[in-house]
């Protein structure tokens, strides 16, 4: 889809917001925390922008991605992405530190029917998976430097879809903990 003409699209990082002091209601972090060099900063500063209201972030915590059955095709590539993710304590103390209250976790699990494409989209259809413009728009597959275990875990991957193999993987990775987390947290706390 083209991008609509009724939004007006801005650069910037989230550690300098181009918007004055409470210039937003809420905002919405999606799976970017990992990228910020700075994250205290960039709470801070997303804080900083909004009036009364929420904070969510959409994000993993390392547990979670370590009951990822990519973990058994990819190993490297897992363990530098499960290595780039915040501790979940860090994540919750640097939205305290950011003056955020009222913290909240709500674990999500991916569904068959997700229409994004982000790392575990591809959970119940791992054909998704042996997709090269899928895995481009992932940064664990788009920024590794380790071709050869992409290449090796995927002819492996193939094989298993077809031999269905693919079932008992990924039956070894069934856990609790949700693939993914909500984080709430408001600028105020409740009256």
């Amino acid at each position: 889809h083209a991008k609509s003409a009724d939004v007006r699209w801005i650069l910037a990082t989230a550690g300098a917001l181009p918007f004055g002091e409470a210039h937003f209601d809420g905002a919405l972090c999606t799976l970017a925390i990992h990228h910020f060099p700075d994250m205290a900063a960039a709470f801070a500063e997303i804080r900083r922008v909004i009036a009364r209201g929420r904070f969510t972030l959409f994000t993993a915590s390392r547990e979670q991605m370590r009951g990822y059955w990519l973990n058994h095709y990819f190993p490297k590539a897992m363990d530098f992405a499960i290595r780039q993710m915040p501790d979940l304590p860090d994540v919750m103390n640097a939205l305290s530190q950011a003056g955020f209250v009222n913290a909240e976790r709500e674990p999500y699990a991916v569904t068959p029917d997700l229409q994004d494409l982000f790392l575990y989209a591809g959970k119940h259809r791992p054909k998704l998976y042996l997709d090269p413009q899928v895995r481009a728009g992932i940064s664990t597959f788009a920024m590794t430097s380790n071709i050869d275990e992409i290449t090796t875990g995927l002819h492996r991957l193939a094989k298993d879809i077809e031999t269905g193999g693919i079932d008992g993987v990924r039956q070894s990775f069934d856990h609790d903990l949700g693939d993914y987390l909500f984080i709430t947290a408001d600028t105020h706390p409740a009256a």
